[in-house]
């Protein structure tokens, strides 16, 4: 499961690229035309006030931070999750130098397992998932 940069639009309706880049944990990729792609991702931030731990799948371990190409601990809001077409204007490395493309890093296994567990306990409450 990856993690990339993405200009996640922060005006659902309009659907307009935001102005800087976040993390978004990728779900889901699919061809819709011939040679053009949309992902499934959830937005990502480290603003820890935004967020509610519990609702979240939160990347904090320094280990699956370094994997997931993250420097300081990311919740991903899997109530906040959009299909956008993988294009420049959402999906662009802020620092090319440093990450050449805009996937930055991985959710590893044990992640993945606890992000299952987050998905399960979501649906349960009767919350929404991706």
């Amino acid at each position: 499961m990856d993690v990339v940069w993405s200009f996640f639009p922060y005006d659902e309706k309009r659907g307009v690229p935001a102005a800087e880049p976040h993390p978004a944990l990728v779900f889901e990729t699919t061809e819709f035309r011939d040679g053009e792609y949309a992902v499934k991702v959830a937005y990502g931030t480290s603003n820890v006030t935004r967020a509610e731990r519990a609702q979240h799948f939160v990347v904090s371990n320094w280990n699956a931070l370094q994997f997931a190409g993250l420097n300081k601990e990311t919740f991903f809001d899997l109530g906040r999750f959009k299909w956008l077409p993988w294009r420049s204007e959402f999906f662009a490395s802020p620092d090319l130098d440093k990450y050449p493309t805009p996937v930055i890093g991985r959710i590893l296994g044990d992640g993945q397992a606890v992000l299952r567990y987050v998905i399960e306990q979501r649906r349960a409450a009767g919350l929404v998932v991706p």
